[in-house]
């Protein structure tokens, strides 16, 4: 009997997770086709910048055909998602411009001035001192926004993907107190099926409190935990999602 009760608990965490899981999916996939519906054209040779999740930095490059699911072929990349571009920002011989550093949150941009610009879309800039050949993707106009994943810029749908994000926050805020649970529970699981316990639940209700314990520290713990406990793999598009964070940051 006690064999049966463990199974079924741990089929009832299993199948909470599983459907937190699958809503974290169809968040994301929402939030991908509304940036992807809602994203810019732009025709063939045309300067853009897209975003590289790999470096978090915005990279310049060209198009070289559109296709019909709306994703690109640019110079460097194969089938870039639309929702990742925008428009290349233009600017012109003699303007002054901001700087940035090649690393994201490394201090702040520097002032500087356009002195050329290569066919390759490269930007010689006077910098204090010397001089520096940059791509156009690490430049500001003193007028436009610093290049953010939280600023809607043109050709970008941060806006889209915020809210897709913040649907995914609040999947993975549901998923962190799951696994607080499971934590918990699990520990309590292994004491019994190692029999430390065994003598002491004789009752129904005996085991309810000890669940019940179980509970109450997951909860005083405001929700960390690891699925690692269960030693069940992710799979699917949740892998991109990585574990059920300990913490959640305020992209």
């Amino acid at each position: 009997v006690m064999a049966v009760a463990l199974l079924e608990l741990r089929n009832i965490f299993k199948e909470i997770r599983d459907r937190e899981l699958d809503r974290v999916r169809n968040n994301t996939k929402q939030g991908r086709r509304q940036a992807a519906s809602t994203a810019a054209v732009f025709a063939d040779g045309a300067r853009v910048e897209y975003f590289s999740n790999g470096m978090s930095l915005w990279l310049s490059d060209r198009v070289v055909c559109r296709h019909r699911d709306g994703s690109y072929d640019l110079r460097v990349k194969k089938r870039a998602d639309a929702g990742n571009l925008r428009a290349a920002a233009e600017f012109q011989v003699g303007q002054e411009v901001l700087y940035c550093s090649a690393q994201p949150g490394k201090g702040d941009p520097e002032p500087a001035f356009v002195i050329s610009v290569s066919q390759d879309d490269i930007y010689e800039l006077s910098v204090p001192g010397r001089s520096k050949h940059v791509p156009a993707a690490r430049l500001q106009n003193l007028l436009r926004p610093p290049l953010s994943d939280s600023v809607p810029l043109e050709g970008h749908q941060e806006a889209s993907l915020a809210s897709s994000s913040h649907s995914e926050s609040a999947s993975a805020d549901a998923l962190a107190a799951v696994a607080t649970v499971a934590t918990h529970v699990t520990g309590l699981l292994g004491d019994l099926s190692e029999g430390g316990f065994a003598t002491a639940v004789s009752s129904p209700e005996t085991l309810q409190g000890a669940l019940a314990d179980a509970l109450a520290a997951a909860a005083s713990e405001g929700g960390t935990g690891s699925w690692d406990a269960w030693g069940v793999e992710e799979e699917g598009d949740a892998s991109a999602l990585g574990s059920p964070p300990v913490t959640t940051s305020g992209a």
